[in-house]
């Protein structure tokens, strides 16, 4: 079982890893809906019960694999964290949708396809991407969120996204309790560090998504499958960059995946890891890399090459 960290001061708990459940909303390939619930189902008798999802991951699929997967498991042995900005219609479109009305329907829905009675932590998804503006988020979605924690329907909420500009302005408005931040603190990228230590500050939790940025720093560069960056083929500068960081790696014997995440769960504003995962594989290997050993001297090495911002905390 994993050690629990408070989520900023309320009574949500979560482990230091969590499941990420975009790849069983088939978002590289086609999973059966078999092998899906088998991952899960492995995952949650491993000791990751903290199970991160959204309407948008599949456009339902990922939820309605959890609730089948999780049926018949007593609910306090599971947490789920979903989000909202994105509705389903029918015909499996997704529309954006960040009003107070938005919210409700979402949410409801989101219970409905995972066959459970609420969720645990409930988040504004991509605000950057569909809403009319930050301040339409500010005054008219977390107010409705707030709401629902008040009622007791939900016991933490906060904002998911790909960048840490915008969640700096949400980091001004109280109420919020964490945040998801995909892929902008990772071993290739730590542009977010200033935002990182404001959040700490205002003591909001981090989510960290990402870790591997969609793919690279998973497979490494010597993988036949193709290189992914931010949901993208990799550029021949990231390509290069990665093959310094397994330099190094191959020099002290480290998993590249294994100092990805190490890496990122260092930084002392990150609660909990969430990793996307497909296969009970996966999840075994995210769990052996987040133990493996590694020697103070491979992350000093990593700093005097440059490879990593001098300030970034390390796993000594």
């Amino acid at each position: 079982m994993q050690m629990l960290k408070q989520v900023s001061n309320t009574v949500l708990k979560v482990p230091r890893l969590g499941f990420g459940s975009a790849p069983i909303g088939n978002l590289y390939s086609e999973i059966p809906d078999k092998a899906a619930i088998e991952t899960i189902q492995h995952a949650l008798q491993s000791g990751v019960n903290f199970f991160d999802t959204a309407p948008h991951y599949g456009a339902g699929l990922a939820e309605k694999r959890i609730g089948l997967a999780l049926q018949g498991v007593d609910r306090d042995q599971f947490i789920i964290e979903t989000k909202i900005g994105r509705l389903i219609t029918p015909d499996q479109q997704r529309i954006y949708d960040y009003s107070h009305d938005g919210v409700i329907k979402s949410l409801e829905a989101s219970l409905k396809r995972m066959k459970i009675d609420y969720v645990d932590s409930l988040l504004i998804h991509d605000p950057d991407a569909g809403a009319l503006s930050t301040q339409y988020v500010i005054e008219e979605t977390l107010p409705t969120l707030i709401d629902l924690k008040r009622q007791g329907v939900i016991k933490a909420i906060g904002v998911g996204m790909n960048y840490w500009e915008m969640l700096l302005e949400f980091a001004q408005v109280d109420g919020v309790d964490c945040f998801m931040l995909a892929g902008r603190y990772t071993l290739l990228e730590q542009t977010s560090l200033a935002a990182l230590d404001e959040f700490r500050t205002k003591g909001i939790s981090v989510f960290a998504a990402g870790v591997f940025n969609s793919g690279i720093l998973a497979t490494g560069t010597h993988s036949n499958v193709p290189l992914h960056f931010q949901y993208k083929l990799a550029s021949e500068d990231i390509v290069s960059r990665v093959q310094n960081l397994e330099s190094v790696c191959e020099q002290f014997n480290v998993a590249l995946p294994a100092a990805a995440i190490q890496f990122v769960s260092a930084h002392p504003a990150m609660t909990s890891l969430v990793i996307g995962m497909e296969t009970p594989q996966q999840v075994d290997s995210a769990i052996a890399y987040l133990q493996q050993p590694i020697p103070k001297d491979f992350w000093l090495e990593l700093r005097n090459q440059h490879l990593i911002h001098s300030d970034s905390p390390l796993p000594l």
